[in-house]
């Protein structure tokens, strides 16, 4: 194990492979494919430990049911995010699905979504339409939320 393994446990463990120099890439990328911004790392290191946070309650939400020890702290983190930035809860939720079904690459993938919705590349509202349509679907008929045809932005109705 390198230096940068221990310093980014979370993504070790989702398979990230580092080099010695501290770039890290997804297996079965380019080898010039690298992450080696800093500021980078530690976001995606920090959505996964968010998301091991949340973990019970992601599950209890999710499933009804967890095997992950409940964490308090997590709890609270995980019904503030759904107060108050729905949508993005709603992603962390499609990436426990994929973490609990043990597929790495897709917890990759979906980890890379949530970044592109933070940095205003895609909305997490379309994002969770296509990775989460159940999700989606349900909070659509919680909010009353539908498409305007003008814009083809999503707009809360009720």
């Amino acid at each position: 194990m390198n230096k940068y393994e221990r310093i980014y446990p979370n993504m070790t463990a989702t398979g990230y492979l580092f080099s010695e120099d501290g770039e890290a890439r997804a297996p079965e990328s380019k080898a010039n494919a690298t992450i080696w911004d800093e500021r980078i790392l530690a976001n995606i290191e920090g959505r996964l430990d968010n998301l091991q946070q949340m973990a019970h309650a992601i599950d209890i939400f999710d499933v009804n049911e967890s095997r992950e020890r409940e964490n308090i702290q997590g709890t609270r983190q995980f019904q503030n995010l759904l107060e108050k930035s729905t949508w993005v809860a709603l992603i962390y939720v499609v990436m426990r699905r994929q973490q609990r079904s043990y597929n790495k690459e897709g917890l990759r993938a979906v980890m890379a979504i949530l970044i592109s919705c933070e940095r205003g590349i895609a909305s997490e509202k379309d994002v969770l339409n296509i990775i989460g349509s159940d999700l989606f679907e349900r909070e659509v008929a919680k909010r009353q939320v539908r498409r305007d045809e003008k814009s083809g932005s999503w707009i809360c109705v009720g």
